[in-house]
């Protein structure tokens, strides 16, 4: 993947390779983290969202993914916990809010939202 982005990318965008739970940068290096539809592959090789989030515990960090208190995030999550390897579980919003806390985030805000009629994170 990496070797596509930097095909794709300016030469001076500097990409890192390193596993999740520990990334390759020093503590509180951003003022901010972005983490998109990632907490459902871990669990995978020994990595949990709690020993990952701490990881990303750099300043403010924005969590986005699947919600299981929605229908058709567990339905797909069965599915996808059959079908896919790589695919560990979707998380409620409480489960979240604990796997956050005792990873040691302060002043944990877990919100849903709906995408659509169907689908929500």
């Amino acid at each position: 993947m990496l070797g596509i982005a930097r095909q794709k990318l300016h030469p001076r965008v500097e990409l890192k390779e390193g596993h999740a739970e520990a990334l390759p940068f020093e503590d509180e290096a951003f003022d901010s983290v972005v983490s998109a539809n990632v907490f459902t592959l871990f669990s995978v090789g020994g990595c949990s969202p709690g020993n990952v989030s701490s990881t990303q515990a750099r300043g403010r960090a924005v969590i986005t993914d699947w919600c299981d208190d929605y229908l058709a995030c567990r339905v797909c999550d069965r599915f996808l916990r059959a079908v896919g390897r790589a695919h560990s579980r979707i998380y409620g919003s409480e489960t979240c809010h604990v796997l956050l806390a005792d990873a040691g985030f302060g002043n944990v805000d877990v919100q849903r939202y709906k995408i659509s009629w169907l689908w929500g994170s």
